[in-house]
């Protein structure tokens, strides 16, 4: 997680999975962030193809931290 304030960031605490989806899609589509940093991000499979198609068509780059350290490709869509 993010132990520090980090400038033009904003932390929220990450809500229920019953409306995890629905505020990250908010927050993606608003075209106010570059950057969307989720710990955790466990979704069913539709949902994580429409956070990642939402991604790319709003130039977002979304990334799902975990507590693995062998976790490798965490970038879910971002400009790479």
């Amino acid at each position: 997680g993010f132990s520090q304030k980090l400038p033009n960031s904003i932390r929220l605490a990450k809500p229920k999975s019953s409306v995890l989806c629905s505020w990250l899609e908010k927050i993606i589509t608003s075209n106010q962030c570059a950057a969307l940093f989720v710990e955790q991000l466990t979704v069913d499979e539709i949902s994580f193809k429409r956070l990642k198609q939402l991604s790319r068509e709003f130039n977002v780059t979304l990334v799902n931290l975990t507590l693995e350290n062998k976790t490798i490709n965490n970038v879910i869509q971002g400009p790479w």
